[in-house]
């Protein structure tokens, strides 16, 4: 019997049991790594990518910077089409406002193309 890792099918020595599929723990944890990637390979990306702009956000907004321009985003790193989708919340005046937001950071970005964070 063959390994069932698709990068390796090597020749499995029989042993006590003989249900065994994978040579051994490190061909068996890799198969379903490959298994797990072509499954939810595009989501793993995604969340990735939210991190990466996250990680940014959260440094920029701890300099308590004004606005900053989507030029300057983009220098860093920012990829625009990996944010949460926009949300409608209300503030304490009880005006709607749209915003976006990547987990826990909301912001908006003004007609002159420059993010603010709430």
């Amino acid at each position: 019997m063959t390994c069932k890792n698709p990068e390796c099918n090597k020749e499995i020595i029989y042993k006590k049991s003989a249900k065994r599929r994978y040579c051994n723990d490190s061909c068996k944890n890799r198969a379903n790594y490959l298994r797990r990637q072509q499954t939810y390979g595009h989501l793993f990306e995604w969340d990735k990518l939210m991190r990466h702009n996250y990680h940014i956000l959260i440094k920029l907004k701890q300099k308590n910077l004004g606005p900053i321009s989507c030029q300057t985003l983009e220098s860093h790193g920012v990829e625009f089409g990996h944010l949460h989708k926009d949300e409608v919340i209300i503030d304490d005046n009880g005006v709607k406002m749209m915003v976006s937001r990547v987990y826990d950071i909301l912001f908006t970005i003004n007609n002159k193309q420059e993010l603010i964070f709430i």
